[in-house]
């Protein structure tokens, strides 16, 4: 059961990295929260060089987007989580980055310079992502209010959460997520459905 899993996992994310590179349809432009903030066309897949990996700046970006960004109704002193990016090593060959907003917005940045902007123009990813968000919200009160650079580490899952009162980080080992012995193991695999459903429906758009 656990190899079957761990084997599922790892097709899709090798299909993702082989298939994927950074895109922006028009109406993602429009949409997405971190594409709202990036002029440059790249309406089209195309290869990017080695000093020019957009990895670090679209992350970045992701983290810096503030609650007030997102037209989203006013919470008063109410402390809500409007944004999630989960971290992890794939096997040392990429650190993989699943962005999701509270509006639905979803993006999946690969550290090889490949991913996908404004997944979440499609209503069942955008649902996904917006459950992904309801979910990733129990884990605030056991989450670190201090490890909150965003540093990848070899061999580990992290999830960075943005509230309205700071951003929080939890963290474990990818073994302890296989083995299914990490409170993160829930959210590694909904993670995975989600990135499952992009792969799915860039497929058929195809």
């Amino acid at each position: 059961m656990k190899m079957t899993y761990i084997m599922a996992v790892a097709i899709v994310l090798i299909g993702l990295l082989v298939a994927f590179s950074i895109k922006r349809k028009d109406k993602a432009k429009r949409n997405d929260p971190v594409s709202m903030q990036i002029s440059e066309d790249t309406a089209r897949p195309k290869e990017t060089r080695l000093d020019q990996n957009p990895y670090e700046g679209l992350k970045k970006l992701a983290y810096s987007i503030h609650y007030n960004q997102l037209n989203l109704p006013n919470v008063g002193d109410k402390e809500v989580l409007y944004g999630a990016l989960m971290d992890w090593d794939y096997e040392g060959k990429a650190i993989i980055t699943l962005v999701s907003f509270k509006t639905g917005d979803v993006s999946l940045y690969f550290s090889t310079g490949t991913g996908i902007i404004g997944a979440g123009q499609h209503d069942n990813v955008k649902q996904a992502g917006q459950e992904f968000i309801k979910k990733a919200e129990t884990f605030i009160p056991s989450a670190d209010k201090v490890d909150t650079a965003l540093t990848s580490e070899k061999g580990i899952v992290k999830l960075y959460l943005l509230t309205t009162k700071g951003k929080y980080t939890i963290k474990d080992k990818m073994e302890n997520i296989y083995n299914h012995t990490s409170k993160l193991s829930y959210m590694f695999e909904e993670a995975n459905k989600i990135i499952t459903l992009i792969r799915m429906t860039e497929e058929k758009m195809k």
